[in-house]
């Protein structure tokens, strides 16, 4: 599926030997208003470390792949509500790092032969992409949203034209001309919502406007 298509390589991995860190971070903050998955990190880093025996290749590559995750960390946005990261230790075949503003239900750090994805897999079918289209007669505002967060926003506006001024027109062309304008405003907004749609691979569509 189109929307999976960015785990491309995550999905793909195949063990070659060496041992992937996956991680699955809730960076909301608690009821205090302080995020503390830190805590679970650090914890988690130090509890797996300890088992893998000082100056060891394996280790040296834990560390490696350690620092990849925490450099990572580090910058992701205070916005976000959640962090996914992959790192085969011990080799330079898989980093990849991910941020949501939906939050995991969980903080995870698992240690395979290949990545743990059902985390992942899971909140993106549990949030999928949507575009809402708000419009009228002559303007329309295009929300596109995909992973929990806001992927796009477009406008578009079209001159305001009254049905009860014909301006020395006859009332029935005038009115034909008011349409005309309608009918071209809305196969402008058909066309960008297509746009967006295809090239996202968004399969929902939410409709609001007036009647007419």
């Amino acid at each position: 599926m189109k929307q999976f298509s960015f785990l491309d390589q995550i999905l793909n991995f195949e063990p070659n030997g060496s041992q992937v860190i996956s991680v699955y971070l809730n960076t909301e903050p608690n009821e205090t208003g302080k995020k503390d998955f830190d805590i679970f990190l650090r914890k988690q880093i130090a509890e797996h470390g300890a088992v893998i025996p000082e100056d060891s290749p394996e280790r040296k590559a834990y560390d490696a792949a350690v620092e990849m995750i925490n450099s990572f960390i580090e910058k992701v946005d205070n916005s976000t509500r959640g962090v996914a990261a992959f790192v085969s230790a011990g080799s330079d075949e898989l980093f990849q790092g991910f941020e949501f503003q939906v939050p995991f239900q969980e903080n995870i750090f698992e240690i395979a032969n290949r990545p743990y994805v059902y985390p992942i897999v899971r909140l993106i079918e549990q949030n999928p992409p949507f575009v809402v289209v708000a419009a009228d007669t002559n303007k329309a505002y295009i929300y596109a949203f995909k992973r929990g967060h806001t992927l796009d926003v477009q406008s578009i506006s079209n001159p305001t034209l009254s049905r009860t001024e014909a301006g020395g027109w006859s009332q029935m062309r005038y009115q034909r001309r008011i349409d005309g304008f309608h009918q071209a405003h809305a196969k402008e907004v058909i066309g960008e919502v297509e746009k967006l749609v295809r090239d996202e691979g968004i399969d929902q569509v939410v409709l609001c406007g007036d009647s007419r």
